[in-house]
């Protein structure tokens, strides 16, 4: 990934509160049931939001027919790809077509449990350069270290430079980073461990 498109944050937690204040979000819809910080960013700030609501029916699947009427006045779009609690994974080739079909709205697509899917790199929207589009990535769930605060945001440089006016100063400190550089420089370990994680 290009340096100017990456922010790092303690934890993406830090990155979800930061991004509707700092992308000017005015109206946002969350596909829910999901992650309840979603809601409380848009709270902190006093951004009206709503849900698109998925269906046990549908055993959660989302109904893009449906999500399209429920986005149609949104500037902002939060969807957790695998999602937090319900576990779908939507294909990723609908996901990103779909995103680029509304160039206007920012969609903001949590991969946080994403190292968990088999093949996950396949799925995941990093590096695949959609202007409209900011994807949010944690260490800390895979690797068993939440208390470490490991956590970026990816996404077009004219994005990432509004999202760091946002961020905290000192926001990782050396211990996560020492980590990072830890987990980044030990490839075949790091890949067995993740695929036992995995099965």
């Amino acid at each position: 990934l290009d340096p100017e498109c990456v922010v790092a944050g303690n934890g993406t937690t830090q990155l979800i509160y930061a991004i509707p204040k700092a992308i000017g979000s005015q109206n946002v819809v969350i596909v829910a049931p999901t992650y309840s910080d979603y809601a409380d960013a848009c709270k902190m700030h006093d951004i009206p939001y709503r849900y698109s609501l998925l269906k046990d029916s549908r055993n959660f699947e989302p109904d893009f027919d449906t999500l399209e009427q429920d986005i149609s006045d949104a500037d902002t779009v939060f969807i957790c790809n695998p999602n937090n609690p319900t576990g779908m994974l939507i294909d990723s080739g609908i996901l990103e077509s779909f995103c680029k079909t509304f160039p206007d709205k920012t969609f903001i697509i949590d991969e946080s449990y994403l190292p968990f899917v088999a093949d996950a790199e396949q799925h995941s929207f990093l590096g695949r350069d959609i202007g409209n589009v900011i994807v949010l990535h944690s260490m800390s769930k895979i690797f068993r270290v939440p208390g470490l605060r490991i956590g970026f945001a990816s996404a077009s440089s004219s994005i990432t430079r509004k999202l760091s006016r946002y961020t905290l100063p000192w926001s990782l400190n050396s211990l996560a980073q020492a980590a990072v550089v830890w987990l980044m420089t030990r490839a075949s370990e790091i890949d067995k461990f993740v695929e036992k994680t995995r099965t």
